[in-house]
């Protein structure tokens, strides 16, 4: 959340009316001034299920109906869209009074773009973990945007809901262990990994957040974010050796559209890192639950799930190219420490 250097965001006590200044993480902080961000019932105390509560010296709390933080304070910083966004251009919204059709950047047809730039920073990454584009997450991060900075709502609303998935697949046929990877923590926080998605920001056809790769293709935008966005980001991290993209319509997606004439996969996969599909962490879980099998176990699994058999081919196909490139990097000589 931003405040101004001499006291924070604005709060109003319920009780008298009157306001005051007091500091959320200022480093001029006071026991006396501190802010705690603590969960909330939503349906009793607004702000998104987050409500902030005054700490006394002794520790004890004023109660959640005396002090609210002031959501509409003039001192609340505007966020410049271009700052985060490839298509921003001069737009501006406003952190403590935005509604979600304020974060609408374009309208094509029956496509919108809406700003929700997820994803995290790392320094060097090893790892780049790609969705198709944000999809519902876009609505977590305008909760976050709320009451966190932009780079600090993305890196929390990535794969929000879906790092067990993603873990579990992470760690499939000793992929993660193979390479050193640690999933023991937010997957956002690690210094391993990238997260991102091919159209940073969240593109909706129809209102649906359900689409296929010649929607993005017919979406000038997307298009865009692809060539000028999502290839820049790969090319700025000189560090990864794997780029898993998550799902049939993003892999459709990287194998299908090309930049200047050269299918994204091509352009990627130049840039010396395996670039490999992995199931979507959200969708079609007898894809996933084969493609963590080993193929000695696949027989036995289809003969008791017959149903699942139609999911069969594409994730043999995705654990047979994970395995291939685990093995051609395995034998790749280590340089000397």
């Amino acid at each position: 959340m931003r405040g101004d250097e001499s006291g924070g965001p604005s709060v109003t006590n319920r009780t008298s009316g009157s306001r005051t200044r007091p500091c959320l993480r200022h480093p001029r902080a006071t026991p006396e001034k501190s802010l705690t961000l603590e969960r909330a019932s939503r349906h009793d105390h607004g702000l998104d299920g987050f409500l902030f509560r005054r700490s006394t010296p002794s520790g004890m709390n004023v109660g959640p109906a005396e002090i609210l933080l002031d959501l509409t304070s003039d001192n609340m910083a505007l966020i410049k869209l271009s700052d985060y966004c490839c298509q921003g251009g001069e737009r501006t919204i406003d952190a403590s009074r935005f509604t979600m059709d304020g974060l609408r950047i374009a309208v094509r047809g029956n496509r919108e773009l809406i700003f929700s730039p997820l994803g995290n920073a790392p320094l060097a990454p090893r790892v780049a973990l790609v969705g198709i584009t944000p999809g519902g997450q876009s609505e977590a991060f305008a909760r976050y945007l709320r009451f966190l900075s932009v780079p600090d709502a993305a890196k929390r609303a990535a794969f929000e809901g879906a790092q067990s998935q993603i873990k579990e697949l992470l760690a499939a046929h000793g992929f993660a262990e193979s390479i050193g990877l640690s999933l023991a923590a937010d997957l956002n926080e690690s210094p391993d990994i990238f997260t991102t998605s091919l159209v940073k920001c969240c593109l909706k056809v129809n209102g649906s957040y359900k689409y296929k790769a010649p929607e993005i293709a017919a979406s000038p935008e997307a298009i865009h974010c692809v060539a000028n966005r999502f290839l820049a980001d790969i090319a700025r991290f000189p560090s990864l050796e794997w780029i898993i993209i998550f799902g049939d319509p993003g892999w459709a997606a990287v194998t299908s559209l090309r930049v200047n004439g050269i299918p994204v996969f091509n352009r990627i996969k130049g840039m010396g890192v395996e670039v490999l599909n992995f199931p979507h962490f959200a969708q079609n879980f007898q894809q996933r639950a084969i493609f963590c099998l080993d193929e000695s176990e696949e027989a036995d699994y289809l003969k008791q799930k017959p149903k699942h058999a139609p999911y069969a081919q594409k994730a043999k196909r995705m654990r047979s190219a994970l395995l291939a490139a685990m093995k051609r990097r395995s034998s790749v000589p280590k340089p000397f420490a």
